[in-house]
């Protein structure tokens, strides 16, 4: 019980800091629906494009795509003046 006590209080900890916790099932089709409070905190809506990032050891990450392009810098940073300071 002490187990469903603190998994209670983590997800209700996760709530208060505008995360989401949630359960997907995947279909026969390999579809999953994305729960609808997950939908409305990001505003995801039909047609939607959401980009799926998989590593084997980690897992799978969801991104609605202009989340990521509006953050892209963030992944970015300092990607490319690494790479020029490198080439000299």
């Amino acid at each position: 019980m002490n187990n469903i006590k603190c998994a209670k209080s983590m997800i209700g900890d996760f709530m208060k800091k505008e995360r989401y916790v949630g359960i997907c099932t995947v279909g026969e089709k390999g579809q999953i629906v994305i729960p609808k409070q997950a939908r409305e905190m990001f505003n995801i809506k039909a047609g939607d494009s959401i980009i799926t990032v998989c590593d084997k050891e980690k897992g799978i990450v969801l991104i609605k795509s202009d989340i990521l392009e509006n953050n892209i810098s963030f992944f970015t940073q300092g990607t490319i003046s690494n790479e020029k300071e490198g080439e000299r």
